[in-house]
């Protein structure tokens, strides 16, 4: 509330808060920090956040979980670390290539979407996003947003 004590409407270029699936590989223990806390930051910007780790319980389905999550969300960000893309090319079992699945299918069908959003983070390597995304997924760092531990993302697209 203003300090007159109206409520002020949001400006028509302020962001939409939205819903955010984020898709990660358990890289490390400090990775996997990393993205909790990213998680919460994004939760207390008021962006709705399913999160693996916070959504499923012992002995749930987690691949009808990430199916779901994946087409349900607003967006959904992707943690591109190297381990994360070697998987996702690779194309073997496991959780990141089951989820590349997914967004590969919506990228099809919907080559013109913002719903993905690649977060580069800890790459050495040229290649920073998994191959079969191309350039249909851009990674957004400008504006405003928030950091994590030294890597800005981009909130205005969430």
């Amino acid at each position: 509330m203003a300090a007159s004590g109206v409520s002020a409407a949001p400006l028509p270029w302020e962001p939409q808060l939205a819903e955010a699936f984020i898709s990660y590989s358990y890289d490390s223990a400090e990775h996997r920090a990393w993205v909790g806390k990213l998680a919460t930051d994004l939760t207390g910007m008021g962006i709705e956040v399913l999160l693996d780790v916070w959504e499923l319980r012992l002995g749930q389905d987690t691949t009808k979980f990430m199916q779901a999550a994946i087409s349900q969300s607003d967006r959904v960000l992707m943690i591109c670390t190297e381990k994360y893309v070697a998987r996702a090319n690779d194309g073997k079992s496991g959780g990141v290539p089951f989820e590349g699945m997914i967004i590969r299918a919506e990228l099809v069908e919907n080559i013109d979407t913002i719903k993905f959003i690649p977060v580069i983070r800890d790459q050495d390597k040229a290649v920073r996003i998994p191959i079969s995304w191309g350039i249909a997924c851009m990674s957004i760092f400008g504006g405003r947003g928030i950091r994590c531990n030294g890597t800005r993302v981009g909130s205005r697209y969430l």
